[in-house]
Parts: C-alpha cells; sequence; structure tokens
C-alpha cells in the first residue's frame, strides 16, 4: 500500500465521529470555515469572462440532521461590518456536513442550494454557489437603439425557466411584456410560439436597474439542447419604446444565440438578459413570483406558522426560507423548521432544524434553512406541511398579490387553518430533482444484535450525515453512481467504516454495521457552554439555556468569562435552587480535581442569599442528593458583582465513573430583589495521572496498537473530538506535534510494513524528545 493510498484512506477515516461532533468538547479543535462567493457567469458558458456577484443576497448554512444551529451571512454587507460590495462569505463551523443556501426574494435571482460541504477540523474550504442560467450577458457597455421589441435567442440546458432579468438603458414604455418562445423552424423568433401557456409575464420597468419576471417550475418546461428566445414588448407608457444593455459579438461572446429587433432582422450583438432555469437538479415548487416581501397583517403574530404545500415536483426536500418580523422590528430571530406529513397532525419527514434569520435593513428577517439530498424525502403528489417556529413570536408575511396566489397549499396560524385557506406565506420552497440509486442499511450492537437508534452515518465522498432511527435504520437517496465509502459512529461504541459500496443506477445497496460497544464513553464535553447545555443535564429550577454575551454585556454588566456564553440563572424575588451535572470517565482509585468559574449577582439583603458550589460524585451518581463531595459555597460581596471567582473540589474516584455537580442556591428574601448565579468554564483534572511515562503510538489510551489509535487521532483533528489522554502518545513520527503525518505513520507501520514509531514504543518509557505535548494520563 502506497502513502498516498494510505493518505486517501486517512481521509475516510477521519469522518468516523461526526455523528459526535455535536456532543463533544473543545470548540476550538471542531471549527472549520467554509468561504466563497454566490455569483452567476457574466457570460453563459464563459467563465473567463467573470461573474455577476450577488451583493446583499443572504446565504443560509445547515447542517444535516440538524445538530446544530444553523448561522446565516449576507453576502458583500454582514452587519456591524464595511460593506465589501461582492457575493462574498465566510463563516466558521463545526466539523461535520453541511448544506449552503443563497436567496434573496427581493432581487431578480433564483436560489441555489449546495450539498456536500464537508468541514474538518480547522480547515479553511472554498464552495462557490454558482446560480443555475440558461443564458446570460450581463455587461452595460453598450446599449441598442430604441424599439419596441427586443428579442433574444438561446439554447435550454434545464427542465424549466424559473426567472428572466434585463436591464435597460433607457425607456419610454412603464411596462415591458417577457414571453418566452420554444423555436417552430421560422426565421423570425417573434413569431415563434409561447414555450407554455403561462410563458408571458407583464410588469413595471426602470431604467438602469435589474428588471424582472419570475415563474414557478413546470409552468414553463423547456427541452435541454432546444433552441428558446426571451422576447421584450414594450405594453404600456409613450410609443412603447425601450433600449437594452448590449455586447458586441465576438469571440467570448455567447455562442448558441442573438438578438433580433422588432422587424425580426438578426442583430450582431447579444442583449443585457439573464434566463434562470432548473439546470442544477433542483426545482422551485413555491416563491413569489411578484416583487416585495409580502403584508404584514394586524392578528397574525404568534410563535408558530405553517403551510402545506404539494410536491408537485422532485425527489427531498432542498431548502425553505421564509420574511418574517418579529417584535419591535426585531429581525435576528432563530427559527425551527419541521416538515410533517398532510398536515399540522402528520408525522414528522426527516429532522427538524433551527436557522439564525438574515439581515434586513428595515427590520424584517429571511429565516431559511437547507437540506442534502434524501434527508427530507418527497413523494410526488403527496401533500407536506412545512411549519416554522420561534418561542418569542413573529409576524410573517403573507402573500399580498393575487398572481402569487398557491392553490396546493394554505397557511395555518398555530396549526389553525387561517381564513379558511384563503392565506399563502410569503416564502420559498425548492426540491431535489435528481434521481439515482440508494444505500440503506442498518446498525446493531455487536453483543446484544439489538438495533442502536441515533448512530450517525456518513457517505463520505459525497459529505451526507444520516441518523439512524429506532430500528437503526438509515438511508441516502439519490446517489449518483459511482464507489462509495460509509462510516457509522456513535457516542459509547467504536467506529466502523465500510468501503467499496458500488452503485450502477437507480438500484439499492445495502450496507449494514455492527458497533462494539467502548467500557466508557462519556467524554468531558462543553466546558464553557458555547455549545448551549449540550452534555450537561439539568435539575431542579436550573435554566434550560445559557447566556450569549457575544452583543454585550448581561444584567448587571456580567460577560462570559470565556468565550461568549455561560450559564446564567436569574428571578427577580425568590427562588432559584438547582444545578447541572455532567458525568465522565475516570480511573478508580485516583483522585480528581474539578473546578468552575462562578459568579453571583444579588441587590440587597446578605451574600448568603445567593450561592454557588461545586461537587464531585466518586461513583459517577446522578442525584444531587447523593454522596456528594462539596466546594465551600461561593458568596460573593455586592461591591464585585461583577467579578469572576474559581472553585474547586476534590475526590477520589470510587469507580470507572465521576459525575461533575454545579450547583446553586438561593435564600428567601423580602420584596423584588435580583438574585443570579452563573457558571463558566468547567475543568477537571487526574491528579494521579501519571507525571511521565507514555507508549507511543497508544493514542487512545488501551495499552494496545491497532487501527483504533489511528481513528482516535484522526478524531481529534479533523471532527473537534475528545482530547487524548496523552497527547504525546498520539505523535507517532515524535515530530513534536499532532498532524496528518502521524496518522499516516502509524497506518504506513500497520498495514504497509512501515517503521515502528520511535521509542518510548512498544513498551512504556519516558518521552525523550523535548516537545510541549502534555500527557494528563497514560495506559503505562
Amino acid at each position: 500500500m502506497n502513502s498516498a493510498k494510505l493518505e486517501s484512506n486517512f481521509l475516510i477515516l477521519a469522518t468516523v465521529s461526526i455523528g459526535l461532533s455535536a456532543a463533544v468538547l473543545a470548540p476550538a479543535w471542531g471549527d472549520g470555515t467554509v468561504q466563497g462567493r454566490a455569483r452567476f457567469e457574466r457570460i453563459k458558458g464563459k467563465p473567463l469572462m467573470g461573474y455577476a456577484e450577488l451583493y446583499e443576497s443572504n446565504l443560509f448554512l445547515s447542517p444535516d440532521q440538524g445538530l446544530t444551529t444553523a448561522p446565516s451571512y449576507r453576502l458583500g454587507a454582514p452587519p456591524n461590518q464595511p460593506p465589501r460590495h461582492d457575493g462574498s462569505y465566510s463563516l466558521t463551523v463545526a466539523a461535520g456536513a453541511w448544506t449552503a443556501l443563497v436567496n434573496q426574494p427581493l432581487f431578480f435571482i433564483r436560489p441555489k442550494v449546495l450539498p456536500g460541504i464537508l468541514v474538518r477540523d480547522g480547515q479553511t474550504i472554498t464552495r462557490n454557489l454558482d446560480l443555475p442560467i440558461d443564458y446570460s450577458t450581463y455587461f452595460t457597455d453598450a446599449w441598442t437603439v430604441y424599439d419596441s421589441v427586443w428579442i433574444q435567442t438561446f439554447v435550454a440546458t434545464g427542465a424549466s425557466i424559473t426567472g428572466v432579468s434585463w436591464r435597460l438603458a433607457g425607456t419610454n414604455a412603464t411596462e415591458v411584456q417577457a414571453s418566452l418562445h420554444a423555436d417552430d423552424g421560422g426565421a423570425d423568433p417573434g413569431s415563434w410560439p409561447l414555450a407554455s401557456p403561462k410563458a408571458s409575464k407583464r410588469d413595471t420597468v426602470e431604467t438602469l436597474a435589474d428588471n424582472w419576471v419570475r415563474w414557478r417550475s413546470g409552468e414553463v418546461p423547456t427541452v435541454p439542447g432546444q433552441r428558446y428566445a426571451v422576447k421584450l414588448t414594450g405594453a404600456a407608457g409613450g410609443d412603447r419604446k425601450f433600449a437594452v444593455f448590449s455586447r458586441a459579438k465576438d469571440g467570448n461572446s455567447y455562442a448558441g444565440g442573438q438578438a433580433f429587433n422588432s422587424s425580426g432582422a438578426p442583430q450582431n450583438f447579444d442583449l443585457n438578459i439573464t434566463v434562470f432555469s432548473d439546470s442544477d437538479g433542483t426545482a422551485i415548487l413555491y416563491n413569489k413570483t411578484t416583487a416585495g416581501l409580502g403584508e404584514l397583517r394586524d392578528g397574525y403574530y404568534d410563535r408558530k406558522w405553517g403551510q402545506t404545500f404539494k410536491a408537485a415536483l422532485g425527489t427531498s426536500l432542498a431548502a425553505v426560507d421564509v420574511w418574517a418580523a418579529g417584535a419591535n422590528n426585531r429581525w435576528d430571530l432563530d427559527f425551527t423548521f419541521k416538515v410533517l406529513r398532510g398536515g399540522p397532525g402528520g408525522p414528522p419527514i426527516g429532522p427538524a432544524k433551527t436557522a439564525k434569520a438574515a439581515y434586513q435593513a428595515f427590520g424584517a428577517g429571511l429565516h431559511g434553512v437547507s437540506y442534502s439530498p434524501g434527508e427530507v424525502p418527497l413523494a410526488p403528489g403527496e401533500t407536506y406541511y412545512l411549519e416554522f417556529t420561534n418561542p418569542e413570536g413573529f409576524n410573517p408575511y403573507i402573500l399580498d398579490d393575487p398572481r402569487d396566489a398557491y392553490p396546493d397549499g394554505a397557511g395555518y396560524q398555530n396549526g389553525l387553518l387561517k381564513a379558511g385557506g384563503a392565506v399563502d406565506v410569503s416564502l420559498t420552497i425548492a426540491a431535489y430533482t435528481l434521481t439515482g440509486g440508494k444505500i440503506t442499511g442498518q446498525v446493531i450492537d455487536e453483543s446484544s444484535r439489538q438495533p442502536i437508534a441515533g448512530a450517525a452515518v456518513t457517505l463520505v465522498e459525497l459529505g451526507r450525515l444520516r441518523l439512524t432511527g429506532a430500528q437503526g435504520l438509515y438511508e441516502f437517496r439519490d446517489v449518483p453512481p459511482g464507489t462509495y465509502s460509509l462510516t457509522a459512529a456513535k457516542t459509547g461504541y467504536n467506529a466502523a467504516s465500510r468501503q467499496g459500496i458500488a452503485l450502477q443506477g437507480a438500484e439499492t445497496a445495502q450496507a449494514d454495521f455492527s458497533l462494539s460497544s467502548r467500557i466508557c464513553a462519556l467524554d468531558f464535553r462543553n466546558p464553557g457552554f458555547e455549545s448551549d447545555l449540550d452534555g450537561w443535564s439539568r435539575y431542579g429550577d436550573a435554566r434550560n439555556r445559557t447566556v450569549d454575551t457575544s452583543g454585550g454585556p448581561w444584567f448587571g454588566g456580567i460577560t462570559a468569562h470565556e468565550g461568549s456564553r455561560f450559564h446564567g440563572n436569574e428571578i427577580n424575588g425568590c427562588c432559584l435552587n438547582g444545578g447541572l451535572y455532567q458525568q465522565k470517565c475516570a480511573v478508580s482509585g485516583h483522585r480528581y480535581r474539578a473546578s468552575v468559574w462562578s459568579n453571583v449577582y444579588w441587590i440587597s439583603g446578605v451574600a448568603d442569599d445567593a450561592t454557588n458550589r461545586i461537587g464531585l460524585d466518586p461513583g459517577g451518581g446522578t442525584n444531587a442528593a447523593g454522596p456528594i463531595t462539596w466546594s465551600a459555597r461561593h458568596r460573593q460581596p455586592l461591591s464585585a458583582k461583577e467579578a469572576w471567582q474559581k472553585i474547586s473540589v476534590e475526590a477520589r474516584a470510587t469507580g470507572p465513573i465521576i459525575t461533575i455537580f454545579l450547583d446553586f442556591a438561593q435564600r428567601q428574601a423580602s420584596g423584588n430583589q435580583w438574585r443570579i448565579n452563573c457558571f463558566d468554564f468547567v475543568e477537571v483534572a487526574d491528579l494521579d495521572a501519571p507525571a511521565s511515562g507514555l507508549r507511543r503510538g497508544d493514542c487512545d489510551n488501551d495499552a494496545q496498537s491497532g487501527l483504533a489509535d489511528v481513528i482516535a487521532l484522526l478524531t481529534r483533528l479533523f471532527l473537534r473530538g475528545p482530547a487524548p489522554a496523552c497527547e504525546a502518545a498520539c505523535d507517532a513520527n515524535a515530530d513534536g506535534g499532532l498532524d496528518v503525518s502521524d496518522g499516516v505513520y502509524l497506518l504506513l507501520h500497520q498495514f504497509a510494513g512501515g517503521p515502528a514509531p520511535p521509542p518510548p514504543w512498544p513498551d512504556c518509557g519516558p518521552d525523550p524528545t523535548a516537545d510541549p505535548l502534555p500527557c494528563g494520563a497514560s495506559s503505562c
């Protein structure tokens, strides 16, 4: 086996714990950056002629299975930053599989969905979103004479036209009719028949602006490879004549068509027209085809809205976005999207996903979410219910133009049909139209032979992720022909992989997994609450969320001790009592120290009115009234109400698990007096871990050498996995750092007869190198 092959295997193995990425510690290890530009070719088929970039459009990046909240980005002009006037974006996200959506329903563009964005730890990857078009010549250096009709021919590459835009250099016409015509062999494209009964729309026009009309997929069907024409006709105003920006024909021009005037005479230039199409494997099932956001209406404010729609086209849901406004002109509300079969009471289809809104200057937000192929399967002709919620409440925009009425569904407020079905919400729904094969299988426990629910199965080459259901089943749909690798992982089990899964076409391949249990897999997670309360369990009155101070201080000027989040429990009066706990693996007989940064805020009364403490249950119990070793209570003077103080406790483990408790108490006080208890950044240290001595290459700390060591290293490097107990042991080639070369070194040794790791190997011993890599605990 050569090193190039091993490098490929390394990247495959690097995805083994993608299912753990939402549930492990160390955001600094898990972050990766996705960047790029949203755009379309200025001249169709001529990328060297440059791109028109989608300045002020909105991008959403959604994780497969909805494992974390999806971020948003306003292209070229993010809030509170100087505008760049381009279509660029840059987002730092956790490792995993992601799908991007770019759209701006106010503009002339068509939505674009890009699945299969596989983010690995610490990497910066570039993914450009190129809008699907059949024709474009987006230049404004020259223009035509005034005429009442201008025509541009082109060759279709997609199954349907969803939009046409054009830029006028001047106009006497106040309205223009835009129509699409199919080639019938006639010399004059202006006499060709309409491509469909709906292939003609009329609207007002402006000079030096992107004028446009829009259709839903299937309303103007086209045949790839056949010729069509866009016809612009002055419909009202003066002599109804206008001039269109154009570009003279040369070697860099569009090759599949040309412009014609009102007399049907061919011209030696192309018109500034862009034709958007279903040429990328997606279709637009529902959208606002006219200008504007829609309408805000009294009595429509609520926490939950929905819209039914019919899957007239497509095999699975691709993306959704909706316009909404919160109270007091708030735009930055997180929306949770769900898809149900049939209606509000139907069974859920696919995962629920939560996404952040994209900025709009006038207080409205565009809330969008995207899906990978097959994540939310659709059956042609069936009705589905799209639900979107926010606990603070919001007002959705409603379609306000009769031309946008949607005949195959209706809006629902809080699960109830609104206005007898006469209301449609202003949103966009896109679906995948790809067809291909399936990969299905089941994940079971190797010992019990019982199915494993919640296991993460990754289709490596396409960057797709699925979580198994109650019966341990998973399915990938619309998989193109090819040969694929799969991995399966779940907390508490050793990961497994399968290679060589081949698909020839629209067939189904079976790939099952048997996972072996790990003795202890309770990796300590989320110490600084940067992933909300992931990994932590609540008891008593503990709040079910964390405080985000990235935008400024919280109550009383409190900010996070580290990062941007902390856990805060607040009440004006009395009294909250409770806390959080989390279990972690331990070495029986070892002494452990648990520490946390504590902050207590109180107004009037005495310091005992609000206190914090940290505890350790040496036997791994989860009862706050159990045999717990507690620290002294942290009491804070009123004058130090914005200060953080570190408190600690020590205890000796009596088994393979210990439990860390963060406990707070508030005492009765008269009047409405604020009591706030805060925790941030927990640390747990094994005080009896060997100060020296390690077994090089034993990255999983099990006193054995094997593939599991490679997986442990790759999980850490690429997918923000737990920190190895002894990082120095993972340094397989003893070069003083942890990187790809260590994984390749171990693979070469284990499978290709490569050299053994340097000392100490295979036995325990002191590390002869002077590198700074730590070794908190070793199998030695």
